[in-house]
């Protein structure tokens, strides 16, 4: 589990990462390539690399994953060149688009971070490559989890982002006679 804040609450991250292979270190491993035509997916640089021409011949991505009804999830999903197209969806269907539609060509490129309540205990996520131009759309850090708030005490910093933590072996101070 990670502690990750979001919606102004910190959130227990439970069940770990949902997304198999989501920084496309060294391939594509756990995503199905539905690439068409001459369209083409494939990992370069530590990134998700989909090419396409048109929307004939369009790089394309899916994977899905099992959610619980009724519970929130948070996908982020960073991307890093777009063209027109350049479209990452989320249902509870395949292709589906129930959760939310994002294109990077129309709304800019750089980060989706959105949450999301499942209804349905499969949810699908398809990342396409640009369908009017031909370009490679890049794509990367695809991440999804499902948010637990954490107790109702108040959190300030998660531990793990505190630099050099120091242990404190007693709360009673010491005085030291120089004398």
């Amino acid at each position: 589990n990670r502690l990750v804040f979001s919606d102004g609450k910190y959130y227990s991250t439970t069940g770990g990462e949902l997304v198999t292979n989501g920084t496309f270190d060294t391939d594509i491993t756990g995503w199905t390539d539905s690439s068409t035509g001459t369209g083409s997916a494939s990992s370069v640089s530590s990134s998700l690399n989909l090419v396409s021409v048109d929307s004939s011949n369009r790089g394309i991505v899916k994977q899905s994953f099992t959610t619980e009804i009724g519970k929130e999830y948070r996908i982020s999903i960073y991307c890093s060149q777009a063209g027109g197209g350049s479209i990452a969806q989320l249902g509870e269907t395949d292709g589906g688009q129930e959760y939310i539609s994002k294109d990077w060509g129309t709304d800019g490129i750089g980060l989706l971070d959105y949450t999301f309540v499942a209804l349905g205990t499969t949810t699908y996520l398809t990342i396409y490559g640009s369908y009017i131009t031909t370009l490679t759309s890049i794509y990367d850090n695809i991440s999804v989890y499902k948010k637990e708030a954490t107790l109702d005490t108040a959190l300030t910093t998660p531990i793990s982002l505190i630099p050099n933590p120091v242990m404190v072996q007693s709360e009673t101070p010491m005085y030291i006679d120089y004398s």
